[in-house]
Order: C-alpha cells, then structure tokens, then sequence
C-alpha cells in the first residue's frame, strides 16, 4: 500500500552539482549516492517511494537558496528557475509528486 505522505522532502538543481557535492561532503557517508539522489526527482525518487509505502511527496529546494541573495533580480530570477523546474519535473505524477514553491 502506498500510503504515506511525506513532507520536505529535498531537492537540488542539477547547475549547483559542485556547491552540491561540497555540501553533501560535510555529512553523506557517499557523496556521489547523495547528489545523484537529491537530484532526481523522478525516477529514483519515486522508486525508493514505491519501496517504502510513500504515496505522495511534496518536494521543496534545498541549497543554494534564494535567501542567500542580496541583489532582488538575482534572486527573482533564481527563485522563478527553481519553480519553473521542478514544476515541469512534477508535472507528468500529480498523483505522486507536489512542490512547496
């Protein structure tokens, strides 16, 4: 049964893979496992999903942040980048996949 809901549930973009890796080196046991895995957001997602009983996920962007941005434009711009991807990357499993924006 694929029954549970899971909230939170982190996701980066693919252009930050080096701040990513930085990152994951300070606590992921396998850094590469890591980055590979908040990156996707489909297909090894949802098959840890299946896995584990998890029905629904809602997704929301880890770091970089937009709050790390002084300049408004830049981080207007990032935070429409942000939306418009993980929007289309949802967009086919609106039975399984939600974004907080």
């Amino acid at each position: 049964m694929l029954g549970k809901i899971i909230l939170e549930e982190a996701f980066a973009l693919p252009r930050f893979d080096e701040k990513t890796r930085w990152w994951a080196g300070l606590f992921a046991t396998d850094v590469d496992k890591h980055v590979q895995e908040i990156q996707d957001v489909t297909d090894i997602r949802l098959q840890h999903a299946d896995k584990h009983g998890v029905g629904y996920q809602i997704l929301s962007y880890t770091a970089p942040g937009v709050q790390d941005i002084w300049d408004k434009k830049d981080a207007d711009a990032l935070a429409v980048e942000i939306n418009d991807w993980i929007a289309a990357k949802i967009k086919p499993h609106p039975d399984r996949l939600g974004a907080f924006a």
